[in-house]
């Protein structure tokens, strides 16, 4: 067994009261069993004048002396992890790894206030796999400008991509996608007097669980280059198809009755609901649904949110879509509305409230599911 002198005790000691070594990082470094450097250490604190020396007033003096030198020792160990707490993180982790070769790792973070853990972090480095998902993500934001999070997660993984709903919304805020939404403009429809407030508005409470089942029509303007347009549409609530779409120069009966007649090709409604415009309110135009057999449905008059299913259609062809494009003439607007209608509402964009599905595509699955479109 190994003999100690007592000046190599002191040392020893010494490095565990001062801090820059634990018992344990002491006892692996000197090879110096757990309880001997214990019993050694409370030698030093309760008896140091005669720990290790028969000379008490040499070592009265010695231990005066090394007491001062912890202390000393102490406060320059303070006054050095006080300075370098003033370093950035980055230079400090940088500190430890130059000098952790000649010093234990442990001492070195806990002097240096730097976690262990970061000196292990190696960052990743650019996702190939979220570059193109985020180039995607622009490309389909640029072709769609008014879509959001939702509708763009479900062409996303439409395409293959496995995202979510929260990662759709984080990427577009990091990219400065995220829509604002414009206040809607007023409606310029004009109420008919002559029809009774007596006519109800039969989808209060009502359970649509059908194709034809209720129609729903509104009317809306298009900005030209040369004037202004009318537009009219008449959509099936539950499937979220658009069924008719009419474009004209005046905001008129007919104008409505084309929209009508061109819905009436693939099917009749149980109900029709619109506002009580002029325009849906004139004889020709109830007689013709009344002649079907078809329940008329009103919204009631200043309460445009009765009929919010079709005011809401409007603002998605026009935000999605006319908005972002100019015409100058009535052939222009009323070829791309339909193009947009018929090509890419109907058959390409996902619908939210149809799990997002295309209205085709749902149709097609009411169909498959053993349900008659009629």
């Amino acid at each position: 067994m190994r003999r100690w002198s007592a000046k190599e005790k002191v040392k020893i000691v010494l490095e565990v009261l001062s801090g820059q070594r634990t018992v344990a990082e002491a006892c692996r470094a000197h090879e110096v069993a757990e309880s001997v450097l214990y019993r050694w250490q409370r030698a030093f604190l309760d008896n140091a004048h005669a720990a290790f020396s028969h000379s008490c007033a040499e070592q009265e003096a010695r231990v005066r002396e090394l007491e001062r030198l912890v202390g000393q020792m102490a406060l320059e160990l303070e006054v050095l992890k006080k300075s370098l707490g003033t370093l950035p993180a980055k230079e400090r982790r940088e500190l430890v790894m130059a000098l952790k070769e000649a010093y234990p790792l442990r001492l070195l973070c806990r002097a240096l206030g730097v976690p262990r853990s970061t000196l292990y972090y190696r960052s990743k480095g650019p996702n190939p796999e979220e570059a193109v998902l985020r180039g995607r993500l622009r490309e389909l934001a640029g072709a769609w400008p008014r879509y959001g999070y939702r509708r763009l997660a479900a062409l996303l993984r439409g395409e293959g991509f496995g995202v979510g709903e929260k990662r759709v919304r984080s990427l577009m805020r990091r990219e400065g996608l995220l829509l604002t939404r414009k206040p809607l403009k007023p409606r310029t429809t004009l109420p008919e007097e002559l029809l009774p407030e007596g006519v109800p508005n039969l989808l209060l409470g009502l359970e649509v669980t059908g194709f034809h089942q209720v129609w729903v029509a509104d009317l809306s303007y298009v900005v030209l280059g040369e004037g202004v347009a009318y537009l009219a549409v008449v959509m099936d609530l539950h499937t979220r198809k658009i069924l008719g779409v009419a474009l004209g120069p005046r905001l008129s009966q007919g104008l409505a009755l084309a929209a009508l007649e061109m819905a009436l090709r693939e099917g009749c409604p149980e109900v029709h609901h619109s506002d009580r415009g002029v325009q849906y309110t004139s004889r020709a135009y109830v007689e013709r649904l009344l002649g079907l057999g078809v329940r008329l449905s009103y919204a009631g008059t200043g309460r445009p949110w009765e009929n919010g299913h079709a005011e809401r259609l409007i603002r998605t062809v026009k935000e999605e879509w006319v908005d972002l494009r100019e015409y100058r003439t009535l052939e222009e607007a009323r070829a791309s509305v339909e193009a947009f209608v018929f090509e890419v509402y109907n058959r390409k964009r996902p619908h939210s409230a149809l799990g997002y599905l295309t209205p085709e595509a749902f149709v097609d699955s009411l169909l498959k599911g053993g349900g008659s479109p009629d």
